[in-house]
């Protein structure tokens, strides 16, 4: 773990992963990951696939840009050769992280009974499904988007069963990356505003009967949720929040941490540019399938 936060300090997301594996699948705990292991974990993917998924978009729009087309047949097809190794990486990082879901992370958290843990594995899942989704084509953007869409559903389904608080920062997290996958990836604008509006509607009902610490957080999460209504509701995009805040010391924040919103992930790319898929098992059970 120390090797994996010295990593993060130089902001070699790469070699955090690679570090980091081992630590999870031969975990011995039985139990639910520790707020730093869920924490190192979310960090190291999310910037590593982030840092893609900037490259990725960046790349495809250059592309399409007319002075650049006209450079010849060469050029095209090394910027092709170009986004295809970036959606080949993307991909398969998002394919690690869901077999360490499914196959480590939710398991252990339902043998432990850690409802909330539930809810924030089966929401990352649909994440990274989405994350695929964005740069898929034909059949694998069709798989990945209903795998996303049935894990945000078991998601949200899990969280009603076991009565987490609708102010609790994971139920907020996936009603806020629910809502941005049916405005942006389903064009289902008017579902997603009205999720992110009933989301925060019901997070102000309970949000004073939460800890000072999860209180902090969901404050945090619930204003991505109203920049994201203000600017639904005017026509626009996703919110537009900053994704490098400054810290103590001068220091940059990683660009995404556990709980970080799509509402920071899409700020950064627009500030950067204006077959049968194996995932893992897919999770069922009665409340539906992740």
């Amino acid at each position: 773990m120390l090797l994996a936060r010295i990593a993060e300090q130089s902001e070699q997301y790469d070699d955090m992963i690679e570090l980091l594996r081992p630590h999870f699948e031969q975990r011995k705990d039985p139990g639910d990951l520790t707020s730093e292991e869920r924490n190192v974990l979310c960090v190291a993917y999310k910037n590593a696939v982030g840092m893609r998924r900037i490259a990725w978009r960046a790349a495809k729009a250059a592309s399409k840009i007319g002075k650049y087309n006209r450079m010849g047949a060469g050029y095209e097809r090394e910027m092709a050769g170009y986004v295809k190794r970036l959606e080949e990486e993307l991909v398969n990082m998002c394919k690690d992280m869901l077999n360490l879901i499914t196959k480590v992370l939710l398991p252990k958290a339902k043998k432990a009974q850690a409802f909330e843990g539930e809810v924030f594995y089966l929401k990352l899942q649909g994440d990274y499904f989405r994350y695929v989704a964005e740069v898929g084509e034909g059949d694998r953007l069709e798989k990945a988007t209903e795998r996303a869409l049935n894990s945000y559903n078991s998601a949200m389904e899990r969280a009603d069963e076991t009565a987490l608080s609708h102010a609790d920062p994971t139920r907020l997290a996936l009603l806020l990356n629910f809502s941005v996958f049916l405005h942006e990836n389903l064009s289902n604008k008017e579902q997603a505003l009205e999720m992110a509006s009933q989301a925060h509607e019901n997070a102000l009902i309970e949000l004073g009967n939460l800890d000072k610490s999860k209180s902090q957080e969901a404050a945090t999460v619930l204003e991505f949720i109203r920049e994201n209504i203000k600017l639904w509701k005017s026509g626009g995009g996703p919110a537009k929040a900053g994704s490098a805040l400054p810290l103590e010391g001068g220091h940059k924040k990683n660009m995404f941490s556990q709980q970080d919103s799509e509402a920071q992930f899409i700020n950064q790319e627009d500030d950067e540019e204006e077959d049968e898929e194996e995932y893992g098992e897919e999770e069922s059970g009665q409340h539906g399938e992740y």
